[in-house]
């Protein structure tokens, strides 16, 4: 009991905090039944052009009451869709916005809701500061902070950090309205770090944080520091901060140490570091002095001469054999056709001076039979007739062998039988 009076004790310090160091805002409530005609959608258009939507809380719930779709005490309530929730999201920051809902299953409820309900709060841009902005406050004791640009993207390459310090140990909550950066594993690229006085370990955080994130310091002093790198950005977050005494705040780059005392400059000094254009002019040997940016284009003008360099060579290596290839597959094709001398593949053209043109190569004529006399013809008339009647003699000689083997073969196979 006595946890509960306490904390309730601390609320109402901050808020009375809040309204006394002038950052009041107005509050309102908007609420669509399902079982209504029309879209089912939540409009938040009640913030004028110079205020910022801040989503308070988002339910959606079951009346006890037929017909009334409204948020009351006693109602069955849960946390509105994630689909829902992210379209409220993207509300936080602009000054007006429509939202669709639907409706969805209850698993406490063990009922399907009956209406969505929203309270939101239009904060005055001129209340939220840039932490990258330079500023010392004394006696604060609420406001609201953001990143560079927000609601839009912010920049690249910013570090900046914002130390808020109480008075007599006073309590500091900070309440992330919206958060969203870019995520990374460890969180090495876009990052919200929260360390408080002789913290060992840092608190760091990236990508998406909930709504109404909430973190309170059990120290006097905390520090926020806000990094981003050159390669994606985000919109950024947009924080209230409470502490229950009088603070101090400091905001401004990482490495820039406000000073509340002017010292003198002497006038021997430069503040300058880089060179005047009139120097230069009046020493030629250091208006010639090549700078780090020119080395820079003379080592990618190099750079693109070999580059194309290269190319040209293997684009000719390429050709040559492109070439080659086409050569080799015509005189293939010349090595595989007819041999016909009329083919025109085959046959040489003449050349155009007819003079100069050798006579066509004829081949030799086909050699001519010699004609017989009648004695050489008597002669092959008689190896002819001779031929034939030897031919003859051996067929009947061979046949006469073969009837008298066949004789013999049945006189024996006779004998056998007897």
């Amino acid at each position: 009991m006595a946890e509960v009076l306490k904390t309730m004790l601390t609320f109402l310090m901050l808020c009375m905090a809040g309204i006394a160091s002038g950052h009041s805002y107005h509050e309102y409530q908007v609420s669509r039944c399902f079982n209504s005609y029309g879209v089912p959608k939540i409009d938040l258009n009640k913030c004028e052009p110079t205020e910022m939507i801040a989503i308070v809380s988002a339910l959606q719930g079951i009346s006890r009451h037929p017909g009334v779709c409204d948020y009351g005490e006693g109602d069955c309530t849960d946390m509105v869709t994630t689909d829902t929730d992210t379209k409220l999201q993207d509300c936080v920051g602009q000054n007006s916005c429509s939202v669709i809902v639907s409706v969805s299953w209850m698993q406490w409820c063990s009922a399907y809701s009956t209406y969505n309900y929203v309270k939101y709060a239009c904060v005055t841009k001129s209340e939220t500061h840039d932490i990258c902005m330079h500023q010392i406050s004394m006696g604060k004791q609420s406001g609201f902070m953001s990143s560079p640009n927000y609601p839009n993207t912010y920049g690249a390459n910013i570090d900046c950090t914002c130390k808020i310090t109480s008075k007599n140990r006073g309590k500091i909550i900070l309440t992330f309205s919206d958060a969203s950066l870019e995520w990374s594993k460890n969180c090495k690229k876009d990052y919200m770090q929260i360390t408080e006085h002789n913290m060992t370990t840092p608190i760091i955080r990236c990508g998406n944080l909930p709504r109404n994130f909430n973190y309170t310091a059990t120290r006097s002093s905390v520090s926020l520091r806000f990094v981003s790198d050159g390669w994606k950005e985000g919109k950024g977050f947009w924080m209230n901060y409470n502490v229950s005494t009088a603070a101090k705040i400091s905001c401004g780059p990482t490495f820039f140490e406000p000073s509340t005392t002017v010292k003198p400059i002497p006038t021997e000094v430069h503040l300058v570091s880089d060179p005047q254009p009139d120097d230069n002019l009046d020493d030629p040997e250091r208006a010639h002095q090549p700078t780090a940016g020119d080395m820079d284009k003379d080592t990618s003008l190099i750079g693109i001469i070999i580059a194309s360099s290269i190319s040209a060579i293997l684009l000719v290596g390429c050709l040559i054999l492109l070439v080659r290839f086409k050569r080799k597959r015509h005189k293939q094709k010349l090595s595989m056709g007819p041999v016909d001398p009329n083919f025109q593949h085959r046959v040489r053209r003449p050349n155009r001076d007819t003079t100069l043109a050798r006579p066509p190569v004829r081949p030799p004529p086909p050699p001519q039979p010699v004609p017989l006399t009648p004695e050489l013809q008597l002669a092959a008339s008689n190896n002819t007739n001779k031929r034939n009647c030897n031919i003859r003699n051996s067929n009947r000689d061979t046949a006469i062998n073969r009837n008298r083997s066949m004789d013999r073969e049945e006189v024996q196979d006779t004998e056998d039988y007897i």
